[in-house]
């Protein structure tokens, strides 16, 4: 921050009028690792993807929310984020931002205290108008959110590949193993069901099928080989329950979103093993992902480059910094492969990223799809 500059004056004892000028001193300059021209395309398809499916499920936007991060997986740089819906950063009370949105409350929960939630009214321009004061101010605040680091989510299938590095990096499995999925598993008194429960399973599904076709069965058979303590283990060696650092305001708390070991029953480790049953935030996701593929490399995000003064000089460089690792480069180089088959054609028919693929280019990823609570409404969480 700057100083402002200041000029006064005062009579001395001979009444003589002595004055004194103290001038601005110019702040620093935060010079951002966003790249403009993606983020540009970032911003530009969340909107096209509202547009096209607005009101088509549901009255009101494409989806509640929908984010995106770009990171540099060897440096921490985020070179995107943008989420939908947004605002206009110029005129942050205009309303028309609220159209198509789901309407936030204030509600009394059982415990007697008063929380917004989100009712299922999607936003017209006669509800926004009937808002009173307080009520206006609430759903904007949830709206000025930072999607990406203050929200948090189910991840799904995206949390595949961080339970089988697990086990590969801790021995319990070397990845030449074989599971058998008929559709389902009977875990702790409850049937879990794979995607695949309707045509009657997978079958025969190796480590790589696992991930490439996405298997629920095969996950929590390697999570059950793994354990519930090596699980917890490495959820918090891949960050999660913890803040990631990111050098934003707003970042979300999820330690207690996740189960700790003494309470984790069997069907808790199942479920967590496909990305269920415990939230994350996208910066955790994508940070943490990053190790999964760069070598093991947890870096810190950040979104500052360099900080210079008013001279142009550079004060501060800010250095890609890393935390730790989180698994060895042999395990990151299987999990790279496993993704790729996800993508591209060494996955097979059943790969479940074969439409992500880009033309012209060799690409890994995962999918995933998370049921939100409560269960069997409908409404899913897509990454």
């Amino acid at each position: 921050n700057g100083t402002t500059g200041r000029e006064y004056g005062y009579l001395n004892d001979d009444a003589n009028l002595e004055r004194t000028i103290k001038p601005a001193v110019d702040g620093n300059t935060i010079h951002s690792t966003i790249d403009a021209n993606i983020q540009g395309i970032v911003e530009k398809y969340l909107k096209q993807f509202n547009e096209e499916h607005k009101d088509a499920v549901h009255p009101g936007n494409g989806a509640e929310n929908v984010g995106c991060i770009i990171m540099e997986v060897n440096t921490g740089n985020i070179l995107a984020m943008a989420s939908y819906p947004t605002y206009d950063l110029n005129d942050t009370r205009n309303t028309d931002a609220l159209l198509g949105s789901r309407k936030i409350e204030m509600v009394t929960n059982a415990n007697g205290y008063d929380v917004l939630t989100k009712t299922d009214t999607y936003f017209t321009q006669e509800d926004i108008d009937a808002l009173t004061d307080d009520e206006l101010l609430d759903n904007l605040n949830y709206l000025w959110k930072n999607y990406c680091i203050s929200t948090t989510y189910e991840p799904g299938s995206t949390a595949k590949p961080f339970t089988v590095a697990a086990a590969l990096e801790s021995g319990a499995i070397t990845g030449n193993e074989h599971y058998q999925c008929n559709g389902s598993l009977e875990v702790g008194g409850h049937t879990i069901k794979c995607h695949s429960y309707r045509s009657g399973g997978e079958g025969d599904v190796s480590v790589q099928d696992s991930i490439a076709w996405s298997c629920n069965v095969a996950l929590m058979k390697i999570a059950a080989t793994l354990g519930k303590e090596e699980f917890a283990k490495f959820q918090q060696t891949f960050n999660f329950g913890l803040k990631t650092n990111v050098d934003l305001a707003g970042e979300a708390r999820t330690a207690s979103l996740l189960f700790p070991v003494d309470q984790m029953g069997s069907a808790d480790l199942a479920t967590n093993s496909f990305g269920q049953n415990f939230n994350v935030t996208m910066i955790q996701m994508i940070t943490g992902f990053c190790s999964l593929i760069n070598g093991g490399y947890y870096y810190e995000p950040h979104m500052v480059d360099k900080i210079t003064n008013s001279s142009g000089a550079t004060v501060q460089n800010i250095e890609p910094r890393v935390l730790r690792q989180t698994i060895s480069e042999s395990t990151s180089a299987k999990i790279r492969q496993y993704c790729r088959a996800t993508v591209m054609e060494e996955g097979g028919d059943r790969r479940t990223g074969r439409t992500a693929r880009p033309a012209g280019y060799a690409i890994g990823g995962k999918t995933g799809t998370a049921e939100t609570i409560p269960r069997k409404n409908g409404e899913y969480v897509v990454s």
